[in-house]
């Protein structure tokens, strides 16, 4: 799922801000997996702080996420190189 939604939205110079979202919450997801053997919350706050440690994407999604959440409409916008980096680094191609 991340990698499909990161290969079609994500690798463009112009990309819609939302499909970050897409790409983080299966990664983060199988993370949880990974190293809980449980199923996922279905909160993505709670995925993001238990799964991230990288205080600089932390910070980035945590902007994102401001946005998202006090309506500010964020449609396109140029890709972000660290979140962008974040997701390769993390999906198996």
């Amino acid at each position: 799922m991340a990698e499909g939604n990161y290969r079609e939205y994500l690798q463009k110079d112009i990309v819609k801000v939302k499909k970050y979202f897409y790409v983080l919450r299966p990664i983060l997801a199988c993370e949880w997996i990974r190293e809980t053997n449980t199923m996922a919350p279905m909160e993505f706050q709670h995925l993001l702080n238990s799964q991230l440690t990288d205080q600089i994407i932390k910070k980035e999604v945590e902007n994102l996420l401001k946005r998202k959440t006090s309506a500010e409409e964020i449609k396109e916008e140029p890709k972000n190189t660290i979140l962008n980096n974040f997701i390769e680094e993390r999906i198996i191609f």
